[in-house]
């Protein structure tokens, strides 16, 4: 039986708008990764300092938050109950306390993109180093990515060094029998003061599985005013000040060769460090972009800075497109300008209809933020979206554009 014309050409819109919808049901979602050594926190003890932990926490909202310097698994959890407010988005790992050591790893992480699966431990001289698996639940591939946490021996001198490259060497050991398939985050206080030092130098040269460093700036970094954008010890001037780039997030050749999950370029930052305080306090003065409140948090929490970085990778939505869309649509143009933006930006609309449209945000999750009814004034129509106003956190964002005939969709990266 031969196909008419009109039946062909049904048959070719209704496969391109299945074809369009799965290509739309794949799209990016984001990771906020952080590590932080938080100065021996023992409870109840550090209890003066869990409020300023809780302003810092907050404002970054980690993903993956690795904590170093945490005395014992009860005080592990009473950071999760005290400084975590949303409990019902995050989890920690239990702190194993078979072996007696001076402090201890904690890993925090958002129960609602991740799920963790075990946990192995790499023992050295001095504390362990942990090994966290964790699988990305809303990743397409629902990929695991291994989290190590790092405290090496402290010290400037030739044995503190050695004792830093043995350490790093168990690392080396136990990652040279791993799957290579395996996207690696090596996250902690390294304690080392300059690119040159043997520890450094297996993590970034001589490990199985390429590690690399997202800033890329080798050099001798204590003291030295052309790397004091980096530093995250010490937050005080009566200990020197920020003068050492101790603390790190170190990320496998995956999160490098765009196939899959990234890095977000220009998202590695130690928080709340402008680059004007070498050699002084982080809250005097008050850093540029930031302020009183959580400078002074900073200060008071811990001697070091947290350090952040995002990862980027293509994950399952399911939220918004329960309303079929389909390709070849020209009636409503939409651009988004800037995009990625971090406080606020601007939505540009083209359309060649004076007839209602409805503009509407959305979450990856599909969860509404806001919708607005316009008639369009003249053929292109600008508005803007404050993340500030509507609540907005670091992620991912639809916005739409429909009438009563067409309707258009593009993506919208916050970062904070």
């Amino acid at each position: 039986m031969r196909m008419s014309k009109i039946g062909l050409v049904m048959i070719l819109l209704i496969g391109s708008c299945f074809t369009y919808i799965y290509a739309q049901a794949v799209v990016y979602d984001t990771l906020t990764v952080m590590t932080y050594n938080v100065e021996y926190f023992k409870y109840p003890e550090s209890d003066t300092t869990i409020k300023y932990f809780k302003k810092v926490i907050q404002k970054i909202k980690p993903d993956i938050a690795c904590f170093q310097e945490i005395k014992n698994d009860y005080s592990g959890k009473i950071f999760l109950y005290k400084v975590i407010e949303n409990l019902d988005v995050y989890d920690y790992v239990k702190i194993n306390e078979d072996r007696v050591l001076d402090s201890y790893n904690l890993l925090i992480y958002n129960i609602s993109k991740l799920k963790f699966l075990y946990e192995n431990i790499i023992n050295t001289e001095s504390r362990d180093i942990n090994a966290y698996y964790l699988r990305v639940e809303n990743h397409v591939n629902q990929d695991t990515i291994v989290v190590f946490s790092s405290h090496l021996k402290a010290g400037g001198g030739e044995e503190q060094k050695e004792q830093r490259y043995r350490e790093i060497k168990n690392f080396q050991k136990y990652v040279s029998k791993l799957d290579k398939d395996y996207p690696i985050i090596f996250a902690g206080d390294l304690n080392v003061y300059t690119s040159r030092e043997k520890a450094y130098q297996v993590l970034i040269d001589s490990i199985s599985i390429d590690l690399d460093d997202p800033l890329n700036k080798p050099g001798d970094w204590h003291e030295n005013p052309n790397f004091s954008f980096l530093h995250t010890q010490a937050t005080r001037a009566n200990f020197s000040g920020l003068d050492d780039r101790f603390d790190f997030i170190l990320m496998s050749y995956h999160f490098f060769d765009g196939k899959d999950i990234e890095y977000v370029r220009g998202s590695y930052k130690a928080f709340g460090n402008d680059g004007k305080h070498l050699n002084k306090s982080i809250n005097d003065p008050i850093p540029s972009g930031l302020d009183k409140e959580i400078a002074d948090a900073l200060y008071n929490a811990s001697d070091h800075l947290p350090v952040v970085a995002r990862i980027s990778y293509p994950a399952v939505n399911v939220g918004i497109l329960s309303e079929p869309i389909c390709p070849g649509n020209y009636e409503i143009s939409l651009n988004i300008y800037p995009n990625p933006f971090n406080n606020s930006t601007n939505v540009h609309i083209i359309t060649g209809s004076m007839r209602k449209h409805i503009l509407s945000l959305f979450d990856l999750r599909g969860v509404k933020i806001f919708e607005k009814e316009f008639y369009p004034s003249s053929r292109e129509n600008k508005f803007g979206i404050d993340a500030g106003k509507y609540g907005m956190t670091t992620g991912i964002y639809f916005v739409r554009v429909s009438n009563e005939k067409y309707t258009t969709v593009r993506k919208l990266l916050l970062i904070k």
